[in-house]
């Protein structure tokens, strides 16, 4: 690809040998000569997405620079720290997001955020990855030292959540995080369970219910010999009686089935719970 405008110091637009138009990311891809070949150990990520091009070239011209450095920087931890590849689209919706949230900190108008909790017990390590993101911020932007808390990683949390996904293919988003919400407490009022943060029983159940709640709003069924699920159901009875009522919300919520092989995982955890009393 050779480069043929720059954007910004990490941003650019660039052309491949069949006259084809690309917005590419890097650092310091913009010093590149105008005209020339661009390293391709440089170049991060490549849009090709005309309606993402279009939102790159808006934010330049509207944007200053450090905001789309500050993103980089967190989309980068993000990448490391979860070990996954994020979404292109994450640094759209993340640049602009620090872009709001510095102009609104400043005039002391930060907005709630309904989710925090959900997002902090059921997306612990993207929570954490915001919590890191406040303290760049607060490091970086004037005006909002010590103003950013809990609300504000959640925000950053769940833009990773959904970069997350759609980068698997996958758009659950607030909705998968409201119906993981509603299964857990299901769960915590039917099995009579008392909520423990350092639980780490109960931390696995919530990362079960997660996978659960993106396999079943995918379309997807995890698969169980079932003389397995069978032996499940009959060795315990009052987690089976939990996971029906799991079972029986989701398909009114959904209008889908749900198999015996998805809820016997689901029986096993919350069997491990109720057999500790």
């Amino acid at each position: 690809m050779r480069l043929t405008k720059t954007l910004n110091n990490n941003v650019a637009v660039a052309q491949d040998d069949e006259g084809r138009e690309f917005v590419v990311i890097g650092l310091g891809i913009g010093y590149v000569e105008l005209g020339g070949e661009i390293p391709e150990d440089k170049i991060e990520r490549v849009f090709t997405s005309v309606e993402q091009q279009s939102q790159l070239h808006q934010l330049v011209n509207a944007i200053p620079q450090r905001y789309f450095d500050l993103a980089r920087e967190i989309v980068d931890y993000a990448q490391s720290t979860l070990g996954v590849r994020l979404a292109d689209s994450i640094y759209i919706a993340l640049t602009d997001h620090v872009a709001y949230v510095h102009e609104r900190a400043r005039k002391g108008l930060l907005p709630k955020n309904s989710l925090t909790w959900e997002i902090s017990q059921y997306y612990r390590r993207e929570f954490g990855v915001g919590k890191k993101a406040i303290e760049l911020l607060d490091d970086e932007l004037d005006g909002i030292e010590g103003t950013l808390g809990d609300a504000e990683a959640a925000s950053i949390a769940l833009h990773l959540i959904n970069a997350e996904q759609e980068g698997a293919g996958s758009r659950q988003g607030i909705d998968g995080l409201r119906l993981m919400d509603q299964v857990m407490q299901i769960i915590r009022y039917q099995a009579h369970l008392a909520y423990s943060e350092g639980d780490l029983d109960y931390q696995r159940l919530a990362v079960h219910v997660r996978f659960f709640v993106q396999r079943v709003l995918g379309g997807e069924q995890t698969q169980v010999p079932s003389a397995l699920s069978k032996m499940v159901r009959e060795s315990y009875p009052e987690a089976y009686s939990v996971a029906e009522r799991v079972r029986a919300f989701v398909e009114g919520k959904l209008e889908r089935s749900i198999g015996d092989e998805e809820i016997t995982y689901l029986i096993i955890h919350i069997a491990r719970l109720l057999n500790r009393a």
